[in-house]
């Protein structure tokens, strides 16, 4: 079974981040922890939509099979990898990074999951994890965390076909820019 290695990206996102941090001139107000960490949370958001945009499933509900245009592979990794990252900076930021390592029942419970193929379970499992993030950001609800971290992953590994390998070199990549 082939599986991400978790550990070097959750090193790479934090050491991409107090770069970032280290960088940031005296004059950009402070956010603090807490709106740091709030700010990680909306930007993981607004980048899953983003990847959701980039398959673009629900714009097409209308549209005969034949003039849907194709996803562009390249473009749905890098949005997925951006997504991905934001997700382990979140966790190690409210130090849940547990959360986000799987062991090998749980990479196989995801690998073997029911591909979806309707636009409605792709809506529900979009609706859910938002739903999922909520709960996490309001409630700090560690088991909304790794409920939306499975989906998310699910939907990589399963619905979209990305590899381990492509998604562990892009999200990498991504890391040291």
């Amino acid at each position: 079974m082939i599986k991400i290695n978790i550990t070097p990206l959750l090193q790479h996102v934090i050491a991409h981040d107090w770069q970032v941090m280290d960088n940031l001139s005296d004059e950009v107000a402070p956010l603090g922890a807490d709106g740091r960490l709030d700010n990680t949370m909306t930007c993981l958001l607004v980048s899953l939509s983003r990847t959701v945009t980039a398959d673009g499933w629900f714009d097409k509900v209308n549209q005969p099979v034949k003039q849907q245009s194709p996803v562009n592979h390249s473009q749905l990794l890098t949005n997925y990898c951006r997504t991905l990252n934001l997700f382990l900076l979140w966790s190690a930021k409210r130090q849940w990074t547990h959360l986000v390592v799987l062991g090998d029942d749980d990479w196989q419970r995801l690998t073997e999951a029911k591909l979806a193929e309707k636009v409605t379970d792709k809506n529900k499992q979009y609706l859910a994890i938002v739903r999922l993030l909520g709960n996490v950001q309001f409630s700090h609800q560690q088991e909304s965390f790794r409920h939306a971290w499975h989906l998310f992953l699910k939907m990589g590994l399963v619905d979209w076909q990305l590899t381990p390998a492509e998604i562990s070199t892009t999200s990498q990549q991504l890391a040291k820019l």
